[in-house]
């Protein structure tokens, strides 16, 4: 089973990370009045997200690049806690998105995985696009997943693959708005850290059977972990305004604490050592935020070479919830790798749960076969 044909879209609109701190900073002042400009200023100084760990973020409204509020489109005071608009606009750029990678029918696969965490509408936008160029393409969703979804994603392509002809394709698509559900009337701690982590992230990608022509991945398997005593360390509930998200400061421990037991059952399941993986591996971990992967590196002592695609993406687009891990994944192809070449992809979501995978990069793909 192969993955490629990685191809992502650049949001509209982005800033600094310096300029994200300051917009921040004017936006709880705005809708926090009650609160003082040095209590604002103190929390995010102390808690934020620091320019050295994400340079710029990218975002698809073009709010965060003034202070005008009577120009604020989500953030306006008519409409910021309006959950009926925040839809309409996840439906108006997430179509737009499938319309930017489908531009005719003949670009269509035989299935469709929309994989989204930030917006809902019925019919999606990856059933308008198939509908509107008349394609006999099926369409599967897969939402509500959080940071970890491009892996259970994989594993449904992988399933469709196998029981269809060897030429049949899947393409997974993320749209991840997450700009969309920010409480600026809320500058707790845990809140400044979320606000100042997360952007915005469109890619798609194909899982096939059939040998690509350029560099891709063999996928070996995937795994799964929910950790015990963690059902409430993370959350992504619906209030009124838009989607919450909880994160607890224990995430980064707890997932340190099962990790060498989760690697050893990944790895001997599907033909390696830890030993191995942990000298000769490229590791590709969602970048839940700096912390998550400084531990992961310094528990299994990792070399900074093995990390560096996912500290990258993390510095140049920040933390684009289920989006991000495919884009650690497109830096690595592009970066390019020997044949054969390792990679474990780690990433995170509520349950507390952990999802791993071991792929093969392929400079030129093999026949070597394998499934999640």
């Amino acid at each position: 089973m192969y993955l490629c044909g990685f191809e992502s879209l650049i949001p509209d609109f982005s800033l600094s990370q310096e300029e994200s701190l300051e917009w921040l900073a004017k936006i709880h002042a705005l809708y926090e009045p009650e609160k003082s400009k040095t209590i604002l200023e103190k929390r995010l100084s102390h808690y934020a997200v620091k320019p050295d760990r994400i340079s710029r973020r990218f975002v698809s409204s073009n709010d965060m690049t003034h202070h005008n509020g009577e120009e604020y489109e989500t953030f306006h005071r008519d409409q910021i806690f309006d959950q009926k608009f925040k839809s309409q606009l996840f439906k108006e750029r997430s179509e737009a998105v499938f319309r930017s990678f489908y531009t005719s029918r003949e670009r269509l696969p035989e299935h469709l995985i929309h994989v989204t965490c930030t917006g809902y509408v019925a019919p999606s936008a990856a059933q308008m696009i198939v509908g509107s160029l008349g394609a006999d393409t099926a369409v599967t969703h897969a939402y509500h997943m959080g940071c970890y979804a491009a892996l259970p994603s994989i594993r449904m392509g992988h399933a469709l693959t196998q029981v269809q002809g060897a030429t049949y394709r899947v393409d997974i698509v993320h749209t991840e708005l997450c700009s969309l559900h920010m409480d600026p009337r809320d500058s707790t701690p845990e809140q400044v850290v979320i606000q100042s982590l997360f952007a915005d992230g469109f890619i798609k990608y194909s899982l096939q059977r059939k040998e690509p022509r350029g560099p891709c991945f063999s996928v070996l398997g995937i795994e799964e972990m929910l950790l015990p005593d963690s059902l409430q360390d993370m959350r992504w509930e619906q209030e009124a305004w838009g989607l919450r998200m909880t994160l607890s400061r224990t995430v980064p421990t707890k997932i340190v604490r099962v990790l060498p037991s989760f690697l050893a059952k990944l790895s001997i399941k599907f033909g390696f050592s830890v030993k191995d993986l942990v000298r000769n591996a490229l590791f590709a971990i969602h970048p839940g935020g700096p912390k998550i992967i400084d531990n992961i590196a310094r528990s299994l002592k990792l070399a900074d070479w093995q990390t560096i695609a996912s500290r990258q993406i993390l510095f140049e687009r920040g933390n684009m919830s289920s989006a991000t891990l495919p884009h650690v994944w497109e830096r690595m192809l592009s970066t390019g790798y020997p044949n054969g070449t390792p990679i474990v992809s780690l990433a995170f979501g509520p349950g507390l749960t952990i999802f791993g995978a071991i792929f093969q990069f392929q400079s030129k793909a093999g026949n070597k076969e394998g499934g999640p």
